[in-house]
């Protein structure tokens, strides 16, 4: 049975973090959902909670530690509100509607929506992160469970958009449509900068060139990383996926990457990241190869998150630096990756 706060989380449109939005109310005894999110804790099964703390320690001590009991389960139920939010948003991503949410929204039946389900940020003004239209609040959908994990790719696009006045297309969040004076989204510390690949070697290459990456850490979901970099007559390919570890639980999800590399300007003349969905035998047919092979580029389900196009811009093309900080942002928490383009 869902409880009256689970049923809050699922479908709240003013939920930004579920992570804040638990200890907020763990804090305060008079918060309309206190006792509700209780009952949720204290159903949880004890085994469960100490098996995930055990084999998260080094996550739980360095966001808490402290070994109350009631901390453990909210350590506990945080991952299974970030699963379950997570995969009502797949559901809603995957929905074969000509105006999926939150499109559908009245505000926003306005706004052009292309083949891919994105938007143009020249619908939109910037607000606070977020991206506004007739006083209420849209964000960038988030690309792995997390609801924080399109934080940073967010901030990377909004830069370009004011500093090189260039537009994206994006997806927006189903779940957040939020009127600016309640929208106060969490401001993280974290910054990539970086531009020390050898451009100049990779607009001269004659065949492919590919690598992988392989995350040992227990606590990452991420397993292997592959990247190609496949020149063509005029320009060169970049394609990247993440994919998550054999054994993780979560959703079977990676992260995947595409950008096209004028040779002649050295600039980016097109650059997407999407989610590729996979169902459980097309993720273990996928990990036999490596995503140089184009052949498993057309298996699972790919979702955009947001797309840069010269085309849509006047000719103007997205700098070295500024496909950088995209790409490392879009990877936020792949040391791997970020390491590569620092």
């Amino acid at each position: 049975m869902i409880s009256e706060y689970r049923t809050f989380t699922h479908f709240s449109k003013t939920l930004l973090d579920p992570l804040f939005e638990i200890y907020e109310i763990l804090r305060n005894k008079d918060h309309a959902y206190y006792h509700a999110l209780l009952r949720d804790l204290n159903s949880l099964d004890q085994r469960k909670v100490e098996a995930f703390i055990s084999e998260n320690r080094a996550r739980y001590d360095s966001h808490d530690g402290s070994g109350d009991p009631i901390s453990k389960r909210a350590f506990y139920f945080l991952e299974e509100i970030w699963r379950d939010i997570a995969e009502i948003r797949l559901h809603l991503l995957k929905t074969n509607s000509n105006r999926p949410p939150p499109y559908d929204s009245e505000n926003l039946l306005s706004v052009n929506i292309d083949k891919s389900n994105l938007v143009s940020t020249k619908e939109f003004v910037i607000h606070k992160g977020g991206f506004m239209k007739d006083n209420l609040v849209y964000t960038l959908c988030p690309i792995i469970e997390q609801s924080n994990s399109s934080y940073w790719l967010s901030q990377a696009i909004i830069n370009a958009v004011i500093e090189a006045k260039i537009s994206f297309r994006i997806r927006l969040d189903p779940f957040i449509e939020i009127p600016p004076i309640k929208f106060s989204p969490m401001y993280y510390r974290m910054h990539i900068h970086g531009k020390s690949l050898d451009w100049n070697r990779v607009s001269e290459l004659r065949e492919d060139e590919f690598g992988s990456w392989l995350d040992e850490k227990d606590y990452n979901r991420t397993g292997t990383t592959d990247y190609v970099w496949s020149p063509k007559k005029y320009s060169v390919h970049y394609t990247c996926e993440e994919l998550p570890k054999r054994d993780f639980s979560g959703i079977k999800a990676s992260r995947y990457f595409h950008a096209i590399i004028d040779k002649k300007t050295g600039g980016i003349t097109h650059c997407d990241g999407a989610i590729r969905l996979y169902e459980a035998d097309e993720l273990a047919f996928r990990y036999n190869y490596h995503v140089k092979d184009t052949d498993v580029r057309k298996i699972g389900n790919r979702i955009k998150i947001f797309q840069f196009e010269s085309n849509d811009n006047d000719g103007k093309e997205l700098t070295r630096d500024m496909f950088s900080l995209l790409i490392m942002n879009f990877y936020v928490w792949n040391n791997d990756l970020i390491g590569y383009f620092m």
